[in-house]
């Protein structure tokens, strides 16, 4: 809403109360009851699916028990807790880590406190495992108990900070449990059976910061960031959008979000500076291992040997698009003034990942997906229903061992680009208007943080 001078417009935090409405308690708990639920059920079916399916699928389903990319982060985590901790994370076992090692350390943190009370490791005797297997001897070890619902539970916790950007973006009611419930169901996909807890927890810090960049509090925005690097180098495709957006406050967000990554990788720099610099900035991976989800580029980009291929420039392309389009983009942003246009702009920079590698597995579209969800508010019910079949389509499809390179490509762009025609936020008459953003908080922003604003109208 504008004001009378042109002061804030956007949407408010939550939905505006009525007068003589309920009690600041019963609000608390009506904000709260849709996150707070879906984490529960999201953690509870996902552990006990999981749970149950180590037990039981190295016998049952070989091929998924080894697919899941989860128990190789945690066996490598096991060594590195049990020889070396946190100097040679990317040495031994651990020359399987690439990137950055943010969630890994946690990951080490959960494994050496089962340890610590005496939890079995990998190959390691379990009674549980002998009764159901008949033999002492299992792949993942008792360990696994501990870390399951730990390391699922750091994922699904991207539900609180992405339900504060879905009320921000002014889905209430049913339309907000929707969205939310599709995140659920993506995190579940992406951590639970892929193995790859960590894009939700990147995802989740990247939610934090474009809430706090929508309140203009560009220091802990750039702390946000720098957690969800350090998780996940996916989210540097958002952050040149964010410097542009804090205009004169670009260098302090900037050191701020450089912070994390940089002590997260400081100890495998001491202790094994050739092999972390490898894993962090290279990230040489095995393109044999899934002959179903390659890319065209795969034959464009460098094979050290014939077993592993480099990302090489194609990413390199994509971080330098990210870059340039990071100024109309945050152009627009500040002549909507709106949460949803910034939503709908991280996606954008987003998308650029799946476009620019050789080897696209479909937990990659993670990230992109859950911030293309929200900008459909403002619109009908059919258009939100549009959205999640459509972002469901495109689950499936990337999941389906049936394309060739070219195919699957096409997919994958073609994909992104239509569910960001159906989610881009059109104009609602009294809910948006042209406007400026401000770095700098006025009076007026600091009575009512959570909006945009826009310059005053003379």
């Amino acid at each position: 809403m504008v004001t009378a001078t042109g002061g804030v417009i956007g949407p408010a935090p939550g939905p505006v109360e009525p007068a003589g409405g309920t009690p600041v308690a019963a609000r608390a708990r009506w904000t709260w009851w849709a996150p707070v639920a879906l984490f529960t059920i999201g953690l509870a079916v996902s552990s006990l699916v999981l749970l149950w399916s180590w037990l039981s699928a190295p016998v049952s389903h070989p091929g998924w028990f080894v697919q899941n990319d989860l128990i190789r982060s945690i066996q490598n985590a096991w060594w590195q807790g049990r020889h070396s901790g946190l100097l040679r994370l990317y040495s031994g076992d651990g020359a399987t880590l690439v990137g950055l090692p943010g969630f890994q350390m946690l990951l080490v943190a959960i494994v050496l406190l089962g340890q610590h009370v005496g939890l079995s490791a990998p190959g390691e005797g379990a009674p549980l495992h002998a009764a159901v297997l008949g033999s002492g001897v299992h792949p993942v070890g008792s360990i696994w108990y501990l870390v399951v619902p730990l390391a699922l539970a750091a994922a699904f916790a991207a539900l609180f900070p992405f339900d504060a950007l879905v009320r921000r973006c002014q889905l209430t009611g049913p339309r907000r449990v929707a969205v939310l419930s599709a995140v659920t169901v993506l995190i579940a996909w992406s951590a639970a059976y892929w193995g790859h807890p960590e894009y939700a927890v990147a995802s989740g810090f990247l939610a934090g910061a474009v809430v706090r960049a929508q309140d203009r509090r560009w220091g802990s925005a750039g702390w946000l960031l720098g957690f969800g690097v350090a998780c996940q180098p996916v989210v540097l495709l958002a952050v040149p959008l964010v410097l542009v957006l804090a205009q004169r406050r670009w260098v302090t967000t900037l050191v701020r979000t450089c912070i994390p990554p940089l002590v997260a990788v400081a100890l495998p720099l001491v202790g094994d500076p050739r092999d972390t610099l490898h894993a962090v900035l290279v990230q040489s991976e095995s393109w044999r291992i899934d002959p179903h989800h390659r890319t065209p580029l795969l034959a464009l980009v460098p094979h050290p040997n014939r077993v592993m291929v480099n990302p090489g420039w194609p990413r390199d392309v994509a971080l330098g698009l990210a870059v340039v389009l990071a100024f109309p983009l945050a152009r627009w942003v500040r002549r909507r003034a709106d949460v949803r246009a910034l939503t709908w702009a991280v996606a954008v920079v987003l998308a650029l990942r799946c476009t620019s590698e050789s080897l696209v597995y479909p937990y990659y579209v993670f990230p992109f997906l859950i911030f293309s969800l929200p900008s459909v508010s403002g619109g009908r019910w059919f258009r939100a229903v549009g959205v999640l079949g459509y972002a469901a389509a495109l689950v499936t499809l990337v999941s389906a061992d049936v394309f060739g390179s070219w195919a699957y490509w096409s997919v994958l762009i073609v994909g992104q680009a239509g569910l960001l025609a159906i989610a881009f936020p059109g104009s609602t008459s009294g809910e948006e208007a042209p406007g400026a953003w401000r770095s700098a908080a006025s009076p007026a922003d600091r009575q009512d943080p959570g909006q945009l604003a826009s310059a005053p109208t003379t």
